[in-house]
């Protein structure tokens, strides 16, 4: 039985030391530093080694002195042996002042070897943890997604307030098929969701099937954040774009994509922006893939996660949106961007298609989402479906409203793509 209780013990050491922090920070809720994440790992790990240490290599005599195990043998202190147990410190025999044999306390010796350890440990993780940084902390966001509930609603309310404001652009929506809009797949957004959501119909394919993929000059191809593509693929995306192609994409698709594929009009800063949400405004009146993405009085927010801010540097492009949020913190205030190249055009944004977070700041975004239909987007609840109104209960008026912004903007492009296909009168 004692050596069940060990075994358990032990087990029990390294499931809260080693496994349960190191799951902690990778699945759940990573510090936001990765040298803070580091310092609690080590803290964890030194820890965890010294009571399995001692666990393993002492026991105490009848005496209650500790007695170090030594190539699995007990060496005594004083006195006969007693059974084996675990303990928090330990000693070794050495002469004492009196030239008698006594116990010296080398928990110190024991820590050093902690501390050695873990760093060894760590040392070997930190590389590990540097480089999946970034997809670790999206993975959490994405498990959490405190949007969901609004993103899951605005489809519904996207159509019905197209149907009110633009009744044409409905049927134009109505129109899309799943060849006019492709989609290919990126580890940091989701626009396919989003589209889902809004029954967009749509063509999914992975960055490596675009080589083989036809491409047509009617079509939007949207580009999901990090937009790495092959290089060999560029100069297929710059055909299709200069035979009337349009081209969205968000984010690292900037420096990753459109900056070798069509260079000299946007360029990125190399600058990231972290995990936030920025303000945004207008910057334009004179564009329809702007149209009723800003309502009267209303102050949207986008979603950026460890974004590219990014300058224009060539005067055809048309700055669509702009947040002064980012113009303070790097200089820099473009969020959305468009200009014509040759015969098609290109769409780019900093932030995401989906809208994974917002932050409620302010009385007017901590309303209902029930308020914010009602008030704001001024559409009847009636017309919602049945259950909508238990999900509108855990949903802000924020909410609504940055997620609104977002799907309304890409509705308006795809809108505007589609109208362009037709032949003219």
């Amino acid at each position: 039985m004692q050596a069940v209780g060990q075994l358990l013990y032990f087990i029990f050491l390294v499931a809260v030391f080693f496994v349960a922090p190191l799951w902690y920070q990778l699945f759940y809720n990573m510090s936001s530093s990765i040298y803070i994440a580091a310092v609690i790992l080590y803290i964890c790990f030194t820890v965890g080694y010294y009571l399995i240490y001692v666990l393993m290599n002492t026991y105490r005599d009848r005496h209650g002195n500790l007695v170090l195990l030594v190539d699995n043998k007990k060496t005594v202190v004083s006195g006969g042996e007693e059974s084996m147990s675990t303990v928090l410190g330990r000693g070794v025999i050495e002469p004492n002042v009196d030239g008698l044999m006594g116990v010296k306390d080398i928990r110190p010796s024991i820590w050093k070897r902690a501390l050695i350890f873990s760093l060894i440990l760590l040392l070997l993780l930190l590389p590990f943890l540097l480089h999946y940084e970034e997809p670790i902390r999206y993975q959490q966001i994405v498990g959490e997604d405190s949007n969901r509930d609004a993103i899951a609603s605005i489809g519904q309310i996207l159509r019905l307030k197209i149907e009110k404001d633009a009744p044409d652009d409905l049927k134009v929506l109505n129109a899309v098929t799943k060849d006019d809009v492709i989609i290919i797949t990126g580890s940091y957004d989701r626009v396919e969701v989003v589209l889902d959501l809004a029954k967009i119909p749509y063509t999914l394919i992975s960055p490596m099937k675009l080589k083989q993929f036809e491409l047509k000059p009617s079509q939007i191809l949207m580009i999901n954040c990090p937009g790495k593509l092959m290089p060999d693929t560029f100069p297929k995306l710059e055909k299709f774009v200069a035979e009337g192609g349009h081209l969205f994409t968000t984010d690292w698709a900037l420096i990753n994509t459109l900056e070798r594929a069509i260079p000299g009009f946007l360029k990125s800063s190399q600058l990231r922006t972290g995990d936030s949400v920025v303000s945004i405004a207008q910057a334009t009146a004179e564009s329809e893939l702007l149209k009723n993405v800003f309502l009267p009085g209303g102050s949207p927010s986008w979603w950026v996660f460890s974004s590219h801010p990014y300058q224009i540097v060539n005067d055809k492009v048309k700055l669509l949106v702009k947040s002064d949020q980012l113009k303070r913190q790097f200089e820099l205030e473009p969020v959305a961007a468009e200009f014509n190249y040759k015969n098609g055009k290109v769409i780019h944004t900093a932030t995401h298609f989906y809208q994974q977070r917002s932050i409620l700041t302010s009385r007017r975004q901590q309303r209902s989402g029930e308020d914010y239909i009602k008030n704001d987007l001024q559409i009847d609840i009636a017309r919602l479906e049945a259950g909508f109104a238990e999900r509108l209960k855990n949903v802000k008026a924020g909410q609504l409203e940055d997620t609104y912004s977002v799907i309304r903007f890409i509705a308006n492009v795809i809108i505007a793509r589609k109208k362009s296909q037709a032949p003219p009168r």
